[in-house]
């Protein structure tokens, strides 16, 4: 049970991303469980303004691509959910059409632990969706996770930071094995925006199988070969778990 301090330290920062997001994310019991009351306190005053700011200057779509990509790498589905439910969240507002791969197929992303197949899932998963123009930041990102140098750009000071606020959050979601939630950004107070995508890929589901378009059958079949790699991982991971 959380000590009084605790309890006081889960609930502002609870506050502050309900203000934000619209709801109490369950990572910030886990968060305050294994790093205790006072810590996660200054973490959020120091990499959420910073957080915010890339927001700003990348825009939703490439900030939460990026820290998708980033935690699939660090093998946590809960903020894996959490970017990519805002991500297609804020893709159908910009396109007035849902995005071709779900949240669910790009969290099993992290059922991958090679982190050059990780890597190759994100770019034919880009591709698909005709984001091109990310797959550099994607790149850049697995690259300086795998030991680049960075360099004093500005593309480069924001993923480095990225990369160790996700790795801070990420540790704390897998060790703590915390649920999924909602999604990560202010979009989830849009109750409509999201009702209408709920309505829309439960309408897909559903739905008999449409034409391809060329750009779909050109990644189709590396798209294949990484659910296969995925229902792998997955089997590998419950085989584990069984013994």
């Amino acid at each position: 049970m959380p000590t009084r301090l605790e309890k006081i330290s889960i609930s502002i920062m609870e506050g502050i991303c309900n203000d934000k997001w619209g709801f109490d994310p369950l990572l910030m019991q886990d968060i305050v469980a294994q790093h205790g009351a006072i810590k996660p306190l200054f973490w959020l005053a120091r990499n959420m303004p910073k957080y915010e700011k890339t927001l700003r200057e990348w825009g939703p779509i490439r900030t939460h691509i990026v820290g998708g990509a980033i935690s699939t790498i660090n093998s946590c589905p809960y903020c894996v959910h959490g970017h990519m439910y805002s991500f297609q969240l804020h893709y159908l507002d910009i396109y007035k059409k849902t995005f071709p791969v779900n949240e669910k197929a790009m969290t099993d992303f992290c059922y991958l632990e090679d982190i050059d197949v990780i890597a190759s899932a994100w770019r034919e998963t880009l591709l698909v969706g005709g984001l091109e123009e990310e797959v550099p930041f994607v790149e850049r990102a697995v690259a300086l996770i795998k030991g680049a140098k960075p360099t004093k750009d500005k593309t480069d000071r924001i993923t480095v930071h990225l990369i160790k606020m996700f790795e801070f959050l990420n540790a704390c979601g897998v060790n703590g094995n915390t649920p999924p939630d909602e999604a990560h950004d202010p979009i989830n107070k849009d109750m409509a925006l999201k009702a209408r995508y709920a309505q829309m890929r439960k309408e897909e589901a559903s739905a008999k199988p449409r034409p391809k378009s060329k750009e779909e059958v050109v990644v189709d079949v590396p798209l294949v070969e990484l659910e296969s790699r995925v229902e792998e991982a997955q089997g590998s991971v419950g085989e584990e778990a069984v013994r």
